[in-house]
């Protein structure tokens, strides 16, 4: 990748031309973040949802447990 294509493509991922990438790389101070309202309510939605399946399906578990099971199993 010794042409000048290449240089500029390497220079846009914010590396130097003759730099190695990763090597005396310049710090970023800040990262510009933008969420619409259908988008956040997408991972919040995606997220209520994982914590119900979470919490249903060892319910159900132990729904079908009898209650003297369930205190004796761990003896």
């Amino acid at each position: 990748m010794g042409t000048a294509a290449a240089r500029q493509h390497r220079h846009r991922r914010g590396t130097h031309p003759g730099r190695a990438a990763g090597e005396n790389a310049d710090p970023i101070d800040a990262i510009e973040v933008r969420m619409d309202p259908a988008a956040l309510a997408t991972v919040g939605g995606v997220g209520l949802g994982i914590a119900l399946l979470a919490t249903a399906v060892p319910a159900t578990a132990v729904t079908r447990l009898s209650p003297r099971a369930i205190l004796t199993k761990g003896s």
